[in-house]
């Protein structure tokens, strides 16, 4: 069809004004073009009570962008966007930059696009721009080739956040320098619970970066994860002391698979966890740790996962 709309989708938009106790709006892959989040722009504002809307995998770019922000502006119950997947071109991201809209959301989640450093830039200065994030909780920006650059343009513009809870950064690249930076930035995120940083070319470096600048004060951290990278046994030894020096810690769940530790940083970490009561999950998966360290790491209501089901360390 042209523009990508269907004459469904059309009805759908126009009537959309008609359902006004409308609080959740699910467009996933409909295959809608720029013209087509256009005309559903045009009539948001109508949607008195919307509080969500999920665009995953679908092919707008830039003017979709503005125009859905735009609206969305005026939206003012509005408080979660999901645009994942959409394959946005770094400069998709322009109509974020001198907007509030990040004012009004709770969870944004951009994951899965590409972004890049500009699309990151544009981000940063909304989030800049707005004058108040105490709403913004979740930040969802994983598989989005931010890289360092990016990562510390991004990592100034937290220090708005103070309410953050959630913040997903996996597989972007992020590389030891941007970690460094992010970890002082979240020393003013003190509510944060969840913390996703794997997949990003991180050695011991970047976890002593975590461990000095910012773990210590992130009492209420619950999940952590570094899976895919390249701790070894000197990061796997920096997060067992600060298991062990920092007690109010929460942490629950940690994920350090494939990150080449074998037995000597195992050992750090099952010493350390022998007094700390609160991990839950552990998972070393795809390590270089032998099975039979497994009972080091027991405790009532705790699960280790050393091995896959296939029975690969």
């Amino acid at each position: 069809e042209e523009h990508g709309v269907d004459s469904i989708f059309q009805r759908l938009v126009d009537t959309l004004p008609l359902f006004t106790r409308l609080t959740e709006l699910n467009l996933a892959c409909n295959k809608l073009q720029d013209w087509d989040v256009d005309q559903l722009a045009k009539v948001l504002p109508q949607c008195v009570v919307l509080k969500s809307l999920d665009l995953t995998r679908n092919t707008f770019g830039e003017k979709g962008v503005s125009a859905l922000v735009a609206a969305l502006d005026c939206c003012s119950t509005f408080r979660s966007l999901t645009i994942k997947d959409v394959s946005l071109r770094e400069e998709a991201l322009q109509g974020f930059a001198q907007s509030p809209i990040l004012g009004q959301l709770s969870d944004l989640h951009l994951e899965d696009n590409g972004i890049g450093y500009l699309g990151t830039q544009y981000l940063a200065e909304s989030i800049l721009f707005s004058p108040d994030l105490s709403n913004l909780k979740h930040i969802i920006l994983r598989s989005n080739l931010i890289c360092n650059r990016g990562l510390i343009l991004l990592s100034e513009s937290l220090v708005k956040c103070p309410e953050l809870l959630k913040l997903d950064l996996e597989d972007n690249c992020l590389g030891e320098d941007g970690v460094r930076v992010l970890a002082r930035s979240l020393a003013g995120c003190t509510k944060l619970t969840e913390l996703y940083l794997g997949y990003n070319q991180l050695s011991y470096t970047g976890v002593h970066h975590l461990v000095m600048d910012c773990l210590s004060v992130l009492v209420n951290l619950r999940e952590l994860t570094l899976n895919s990278n390249e701790i070894g046994n000197e990061g796997a030894t920096f997060l067992a002391e600060s298991l062990t020096h920092h007690p109010n810690t929460r942490l629950s769940f940690l994920d350090l698979r494939h990150n080449i530790i074998t037995n000597t940083g195992a050992h750090m970490l099952a010493v350390a966890l022998q007094r700390f009561s609160e991990m839950r999950h552990l998972w070393l998966i795809g390590n270089r740790i032998g099975e039979g360290n497994a009972h080091l790491f027991s405790a009532p209501n705790r699960e280790v996962q050393i091995r896959d089901e296939m029975g690969v360390t």
